[in-house]
């Protein structure tokens, strides 16, 4: 019976060491909790009315502007203001579409235990096949935050909704010649018409390769010398392309000689001597009467 008895005990021993090491473990794990999260409850709210949401901004440069090329970058950074010191707030994400793609691009998303959550991002956005036209890009920012309240955790959530505009026109002016033809002229000056298929902001021709004289529409090429000429027109648009008409070449005849005067002195002269022969003739024609 004593024998049976110190069994027991020392089979109560190795149980109670047993459950000493892996309670050790559990214990450790609630104890690890308990720091990581101290509140015994936590509600999502409405956020509160002295946060503000995300600032969003694109380089100023573009919103409104027209660009000549269909690859574009943007400057973009978004920004948590100042909280009051009670509130948590971080980004949670970071995105943007496009008008012309119905893709939506996350360009930042918080980490989830991998990393620092932060209240300030700065990228440069490449877009790149922008089609000609206007268009316009779309971030949404939105940010995680919350506050606590005895051991409840309230979490809320805020977002910022911002849009650039802008155009692109990689499409150069047309321009056609209108008055000019490869013929020859009998004048020294002649006219310079010609259209533009849209609004351009600059105009000029250059004349046998001369250098460009600006103008402001259809004008006319004055005091040209005889010889055969060529002109091209040319005209910017608004977002900078540059277009040439065809070159047109023409000539500009000699003039014609100018008339001889009539000799007058001669006529003269001549009806004078007309005269005295016929007079001579009259006085010989009654001298013979008269014998």
């Amino acid at each position: 019976m004593i024998i049976v008895g110190q069994k027991k005990k020392k089979t109560l021993r190795i149980a109670a060491m047993f459950v000493l090491l892996f309670s050790a473990p559990v214990a450790t794990s609630f104890v690890n909790l308990a720091k990581a999260n101290p509140y015994l409850d936590s509600k999502v709210v409405s956020p509160p009315v002295d946060v503000k949401p995300p600032a969003i901004s694109v380089d100023t440069t573009t919103n409104n502007t027209l660009y000549s090329s269909n690859k574009l970058s943007l400057a973009l950074n978004v920004s948590i203001p100042e909280p009051t010191a009670k509130y948590s707030l971080h980004l949670h994400t970071i995105q943007y579409q496009t008008d012309w793609k119905d893709r939506v691009v996350r360009v930042y998303t918080d980490p989830t235990g991998s990393g620092p959550m932060i209240t300030d991002f700065s990228d440069t956005l490449i877009l790149e096949d922008v089609p000609d036209g206007s268009h316009n890009v779309t971030f949404v920012a939105s940010v995680d935050g919350g506050y606590a309240e005895g051991l409840i955790w309230y979490a809320f959530a805020v977002k910022s909704v911002s849009s650039v505009y802008f155009s692109v026109d990689t499409t150069s002016p047309s321009i056609s010649v209108l008055s000019l033809e490869n013929m020859t002229y009998e004048v020294s000056d002649v006219p310079l018409n010609f259209t533009i298929n849209e609004m351009v902001t600059e105009m000029s021709y250059s004349l046998d390769g001369q250098s460009n004289v600006t103008v402001t529409g259809n004008t006319t090429l004055s005091g040209l010398p005889v010889g055969v000429h060529n002109v091209t027109v040319y005209a910017w648009d608004e977002a900078g392309n540059v277009a040439a008409s065809e070159t047109t070449t023409f000539a500009i005849a000699e003039p014609e000689s100018e008339p001889k005067p009539f000799p007058t002195m001669s006529v003269v002269a001549a009806s004078g001597a007309s005269v005295v022969v016929l007079g001579v003739g009259l006085l010989v024609y009654f001298k013979k009467r008269k014998h």
